[in-house]
């Protein structure tokens, strides 16, 4: 739903007599947002202010150039005010998005980060079930001359770590 289309429907209920309310202004559109209906009606309702009532300028009897002067001074003034108001609310409607696409930038890199944690877990597994290796035949060689205690503690052990890592 663009902020355009909002505004037009606002112009056209207004021409019509009636009063842009939110709730008008979504039932003529079919349906929307009534947060993105209202920001787009804040801006218009300012847009509209300054459209219909303008700014109060300065008093017209004042005679010759200094006069002629101060009214185009004073309409480029109000012009300028209309168009910073104008930039900022369209700022401030973008805001959404940028927002988002930080939030996506954001989780891109918590994604990556969390890969290479994830990478640099299984190289550990990896090492650890070659140790289990390791001490499994060296558990077997020692079997054989009775002196396996010490090397089933550290098989118990690094079998624990192993688990540990599997369940994070």
């Amino acid at each position: 739903m663009s902020t355009e289309r909002i505004h037009a429907v606002a112009d056209q209920l207004a021409s019509e007599g009636l009063k842009p309310t939110l709730a008008a202004v979504r039932s003529r559109l079919g349906g929307g947002s009534f947060t993105t209906i209202s920001k787009a009606m804040q801006e218009w309702r300012v847009l509209n202010a300054i459209k219909t009532e303008g700014l109060e300028s300065p008093s017209r009897d004042v005679k010759g150039s200094v006069g002629e002067l101060s009214q185009n001074l004073w309409h480029l003034i109000q012009q300028q005010i209309v168009d910073n108001l104008t930039e900022r609310l369209s700022e401030i409607s973008r805001g959404p998005e940028e927002a988002l696409a930080f939030e996506i930038a954001q989780l891109k890199e918590l994604a990556a980060s969390q890969q290479k944690t994830i990478e640099k877990l299984a190289n550990m597994l990896r090492v650890m079930e070659k140790n289990v290796q390791v001490l499994q035949k060296s558990t077997a060689h020692k079997e054989a001359s009775g002196d396996v205690s010490d090397i089933q503690n550290k098989l118990d052990v690094i079998l624990r770590e192993m688990q540990s890592l599997k369940d994070n």
